[in-house]
């Protein structure tokens, strides 16, 4: 190889805008959060999300292995926040329940709209599940840090699952409008109860 042809592949090497790999990778799971909490994950194609993304079709393949992988890792971004439940036992209930009817639904984001749409295809519903368990369940039981912990954190995982199908999914009349009030105070007192092991 001459010089010149060097020269020359050196030039178009450099006029190429850089691959920043952490960037991409964001981009596509941030197209992945919005397409998997719209559709069903059989419905999401991997040409869709990249598309979405506005990288190469190539790319999701190489840095996720494929569309279980990257949602395997949007299922992460969607649940992993580190202590949401606070550190102040007495508060837990008010505080579980005001973010519960007050957080305003995100199309674009939606953790319940990918657990419903999910649930159908068993590979999903897995990864789902153990998201869940991995960043609800596990850490509220190490921080319940008692006999039943285990126990009373899949029960407030299964009272906020509920509560949030019927009130942001279903609109339910018993979760809105004039019922609000009294649900709201219900639901803090249930949630109290369990986290003080008095129900």
């Amino acid at each position: 190889m001459g010089n010149t042809e060097v020269n020359t592949r050196l030039q178009n090497d450099a006029s190429r805008p850089a691959r920043d790999a952490a960037a991409t990778r964001r981009k596509l799971v941030a197209a992945g959060v919005q397409l998997f909490s719209a559709q069903a994950y059989e419905q999401v194609g991997v040409r869709a999300i990249a598309d979405l993304a506005g990288v190469n079709q190539a790319l999701l393949n190489r840095y996720f292995g494929g569309k279980a992988g990257l949602f395997a890792a949007v299922v992460r971004e969607l649940f992993d926040e580190p202590n949401w439940f606070g550190t102040d036992r007495a508060g837990f209930g008010e505080r579980l329940t005001a973010v519960l009817f007050e957080k305003v639904r995100d199309e674009r984001a939606d953790p319940l709209g990918l657990i419903i749409r999910s649930s159908a295809h068993r590979e999903a519903a897995a990864t789902v599940r153990d998201a869940v368990d991995d960043a609800v369940v596990e850490p509220l039981a190490a921080w319940l840090d008692r006999d039943d912990a285990r126990t009373a954190a899949g029960t407030i995982a299964a009272v906020l699952t509920g509560v949030s199908v019927l009130r942001s999914l279903l609109a339910s009349r018993s979760m809105t409008g004039e019922a609000e009030a009294a649900q709201r105070a219900a639901i803090a007192k249930l949630l109290q109860a369990i986290v003080d092991g008095s129900t």
